[in-house]
């Protein structure tokens, strides 16, 4: 590929990049729409990470920080998310860990009041079930939701 053509694609990423953070898989599902060749794309991902517009580190935290506050998501449902997005386990896993843990559990509390709120007119036993499969779906542990489900329902 010409090099006024790469610059192009460069200056086109370094722009999506300063919008929202992105990881090495998000420009590199960009590069296989042009006609970049494997070594041009290693080469445009390099340069962005150089360049700190890339940094998976940045990218999982707001991932994280986003999914939790707005979408209302559990770990489990992140870590499949970052795994499919291809980030290191150990960059998942430290980010995870370093969650606040009360946050994350406000909002799981504020995921099953709402649900429970919907379910007014089920009985007793079915809005358990409802619920705990609600929270299992948005990706919270199992010991989790039973530990805020007892706190809520009693």
């Amino acid at each position: 590929m010409e090099e006024k053509e790469l610059k192009k694609i460069i200056s086109r990423l370094r722009k999506i990049c300063s919008i929202s953070e992105k990881c090495r898989a998000d420009v590199y599902n960009y590069l296989q729409k042009s006609e970049c060749t494997e070594d041009e794309k290693d080469m445009i991902i390099e340069i962005l990470e150089q360049e700190n517009f890339i940094s998976e580190s940045r990218y999982v935290e707001a991932f994280v920080n986003d999914k939790i506050k707005f979408n209302k998501w559990g770990k489990l449902k992140i870590r499949y998310f970052l795994e499919q997005k291809g980030v290191s386990e150990k960059l998942i896993n430290s980010t995870l860990n370093n969650m606040d843990e009360n946050f994350y559990e406000e909002t799981l509390k504020s995921v099953i009041t709402s649900k429970v709120k919907s379910l007014k007119k089920e009985p007793p036993e079915k809005i358990y079930q409802k619920v705990f499969k609600f929270a299992q779906s948005r990706g919270f542990e199992n010991d989790l939701i039973y530990r805020v489900l007892q706190s809520i329902l009693r």
